[in-house]
């Protein structure tokens, strides 16, 4: 029911109930005032009356002459009783109780008045009446007078009266029930609406604002509009916006960080800005992060194109921002706006809000800001909950990018470096001796190579300790790059070997620069804890392409022949090539070319099983397949003729013979783990290969599934598009795929950049550096760690050579372990 009609309702009804109430109690009160205006009047009646009949009785009236007198009061309304002596002397009582009444008097009947008029006998009527007293009741008249035409037309005029009021009361209730029905309706009317065309929280919110147009001057009414508000301010502070959760959700989707993510983290982050800017109009973006002593550069993201003078004062209060929370000043900002079509007016610029949010953690010793600037006084509770939200996920994600690109940054140097001297590692030192020849080759020069080893090295270690004697090699290193020429290039290749290449260094060049090398070193000495002076030699061997050999591997073989020979000549020597040395040397190659073409011909490859454990349960993982040659003396290890079976492009049907026979076995033995196999990159261009392998995982009923190929980097895959589509095609028959010696080169970065692999094989040597708790080796091995957790890839620790190093492994959180502490290879399985 509508107010307005309630309200006439009520009212009528109040109307109603009034009337009722005048009419019981009108007759009372008007009695009462009537008597009032009655009392004279009838006073002078009754005496005209009685002075008429005394008059008429003094004549000589009769009875009757009286009762025509009384008949014609009785027209006027009024009658007469008439109580003579006579009558009154008949009736003592009735003249007892006369004598006792008032002049004026209510009767029971209704609407009469009745006026007693007494007659005491004075002294004059002794002399007529005998037998009475003075002052005895001599007679009565008894007036009744009838006001109910009085009372019907005061009624009447009261009730027209009470009717016309009642009719203009009812309209005005009406009319302002209206007005206010209407004012309330289209107040609620108008949230109603707002209510059902809101699409965000936030403009529900703003909905509420309706109430504040809602003034009724009703208490009560406005008090329930009160409360409404509050309700509606407790929804802001509690509630949240469906868009806001589904930005968040957006974001949460967004920053996985993938190997992608991290290279290209500014477009992605931009647009994420595009997304929030749809939901908070914010104006600029800006973050801030230094890791350790490294501060990175401010990244500042505008939505539009910022004047030179927003631009400074955004620039201001971000170092503001630094020095308060990091005590940073010196900043280099860079700007990126994201639609760059479009600029800021003046007045968006004006009045800029900042919200910021910062870290800061001990370690590692990382720290960042992320802020945004928007342009509103305040914000609902709801926006700001969002910015809260928005500046954690951004402040962790790109904290987290930052993080993991330093580590990458020292995954990659390490990559390339050994971790001890700085100085390139032995897999760079084969990539750049290749490059070196195909520039010799190309522009018609030669260059050397010098091989270095330090003679009685070990005897330092074994007296001094290791500690000692890594810092006698990082001093080592610091004396070859202080030898040699701007532009020569040193590698350290294992242990307290090292090698130079000197670009268009001819055998006379590279002898003098090996000249200055080993005087540098017998001018040289390290202090020992003792006091003593410890010294070393060098012997050197030098080869020169293309004079020498032809390819990096034979050019190295006679470099590494030339160097045995200056030891075994006394060391501190320096020993170029002869013709007898390279006669030496091609003789060793063609034996080994021999060797590796009569095993494949009389099948004598074999495979040898070495355990990779869980270190969790400490039980069998699986077996990575090792190749071997048999002969009649000895087993030769793959490592000795592998780079003779590439060279002369056997490796493919070595690798098929291999993996037949280790398929046999494990089906003769009922093996159920998983295999690793070493899968060289070569086999991509041969067509038959993926043919020929799932013929045999048919034909000794061994699943993909449990196949794993480990892709070396025996030789760089130019083509890594041929290679993904490669490792695709077997990825969708089910096979496995990991990295070996991850860590240890370019190759293993640009794998997991281009395609999904399911382990990586951790290089053995920052394994190795775990044992001497080497900072920098643990620092890498935590960084390939990091980095494989975050990409979801299991590891598998190479080299673990001791129980201190397994120790170490399992705390750094990797999965699986192979070495010879925990098992050599053997040409038999365990079947688990």
């Amino acid at each position: 029911m509508k107010l307005s009609h309630k309200l006439v309702i009520s009212a009528l009804i109040a109307h109603l109930i009034l009337i009722g109430i005048f009419s019981i109690i009108f007759p009372f009160y008007f009695s009462r005032c009537l008597k009032t205006h009655y009392f004279g009047h009838l006073r002078e009646k009754s005496k005209v009356i009685f002075l008429a009949i005394y008059e008429g009785l003094k004549k000589g009236w009769t009875g009757k002459d009286i009762e025509e007198l009384l008949k014609s009061y009785k027209k006027e309304g009024i009658k007469v009783t008439i109580y003579n002596l006579k009558f009154l002397q008949k009736h003592p009582d009735l003249a007892k109780k006369l004598s006792l009444r008032k002049e004026l008097m209510l009767t029971n009947k209704p609407y009469i008045f009745r006026y007693f008029y007494a007659l005491s006998a004075q002294s004059r009527c002794l002399k007529c009446h005998s037998g009475i007293n003075r002052g005895d009741l001599l007679g009565a008249l008894e007036v009744d007078v009838s006001y109910f035409k009085e009372v019907v037309f005061v009624r009447k005029v009261v009730l027209f009266f009470l009717a016309i009021v009642a009719l203009f009361l009812l309209i005005e209730t009406y009319v302002i029930g209206y007005l206010q029905s209407k004012k309330i309706t289209d107040s609620l009317l108008k949230l109603k609406e707002d209510i059902e065309n809101s699409r965000t929280f936030t403009e529900l919110i703003l909905a509420e604002r309706a109430l504040d147009t809602i003034k009724t001057g009703i208490t009560e009414i406005d008090a329930l509009y009160e409360e409404w508000k509050r309700i509606f301010e407790k929804l802001k502070d509690l509630a949240v916006d469906k868009e806001i959760l589904q930005l968040e959700i957006k974001l949460l989707e967004k920053i996985i960080l993938t190997s992608e993510f991290i290279r290209d983290w500014k477009f992605y982050i931009k647009n994420l800005i595009k997304q929030i800017y749809e939901i908070v109009e914010i104006s600029v973006v800006f973050t801030l992060f230094f890791i350790e002593k490294e501060v990175y550069d401010v990244e500042v993201f505008w939505i539009k194109k910022p004047s030179d003078e927003f631009k400074k004062y955004v620039e201001d209060t971000i170092r503001y921002e630094a020095r308060k929370k990091f005590e940073l000043s010196v900043l280099n900002f860079n700007h990126h706006i994201i639609y760059d079509r479009e600029s800021f007016k003046k007045k968006e610029e004006e009045g800029l809000y900042f919200k910021t949010k910062s870290i800061i953690l001990e370690t590692p010793r990382i720290g960042g800001i992320t802020g945004v600037g928007y342009s509103y006084d305040e914000l609902l509770t709801t926006k700001e909950v969002a910015l809260e939200a928005i500046l954690t996920s951004l402040l962790n994600v790109i904290g987290s990018v930052k993080a993991i690109n330093k580590h990458m940054k020292e995954v990659e140097y390490y990559a390339t470096r050994d971790p001890l001297t700085g100085l390139y590692n032995h897999r760079v030192f084969w990539e750049l001796i290749q490059y070196e020849i195909e520039r010799a080759k190309r522009y018609n020069y030669k260059f050397s190579l010098m091989v270095i080893d330090i003679d009685n090295f070990k005897l330092i270690n074994d007296t001094y300790g290791h500690t000692f004697g890594d810092k006698f090699l990082q001093e080592v290193a610091r004396i070859l790059k202080d030898s040699v020429r701007k532009g020569d290039i040193i590698a350290r290749y294992g242990g307290d070997e090292f090698v130079i290449i000197l670009p268009m260094a001819n055998q006379e060049q590279a002898y003098s620069i090996a000249l200055r090398i080993r005087d540098n070193f017998n001018n040289f000495y390290l202090a020992a804890s003792d006091g003593r002076r410890v010294r070393v030699t060098v012997s050197i061997g030098i080869a020169v392409f293309p004079d020498h050999a032809k390819t990096a591997k034979e050019l190295f073989m006679i470099a590494d022949t030339l160097l045995f020979k200056a030891k075994k000549e006394g060391k501190n020597r320096i020993v170029v090539s002869s013709p007898e040395d390279i006669i030496a040397v091609q003789k060793e190659i063609a034996e080994m070319n021999f060797l590796v073409q009569s095993a494949l011909a009389e099948n004598r490859i074999i495979p040898y099983f070495q355990p990779i454990f869980d270190v969790k349960t400490n039980e069998v993982f699986a077996y990575e397949v090792l190749m071997r040659i048999e002969t009649d003396e000895d087993t030769i290890p793959a490592a000795k003729f592998i780079a003779h079976a590439e060279t002369l492009g056997l490796i493919y049907k070595m690798d098929q013979i291999l993996m037949e026979k280790a398929l046999s076995y494990a089906k003769e033995k009922s093996y159920k783990g998983y295999l690793f196999f070493n899968l060289s990159p070569k086999v991509i261009i041969v067509q038959e290969f993926v043919t020929n392998l799932l013929e045999l995982v048919k034909k000794y009923d061994f699943p993909p599934s449990r196949i794993i190929f480990e892709i070396t980097e025996r030789e760089t895959v130019r083509n890594i598009k041929l290679l993904e589509d490669f490792i695709r095609r077997l990825q969708a028959y089910g096979f496995k795929f990991c990295i070996d010696d991850f860590g240890a080169g370019f190759a293993s970065y640009q794998y997991i950049k281009h395609f999904f692999v399911d382990f990586v094989k951790i290089e053995g040597e920052f394994i190795l550096g775990l044992e001497k708790d080497s900072r920098i080796d643990r620092a890498v091995v935590e960084s390939v760690v990091a980095f494989c957790k975050s990409l979801g890839i299991k590891m598998v620790a190479e080299f673990v050579e001791t129980q201190k190093i397994l120790d170490i492994i399992k705390e750094l959180g990797i999965e699986y372990a192979q070495g010879y502490y925990l098992g050599k290879p053997k040409s038999e399985i365990l079947n688990n």
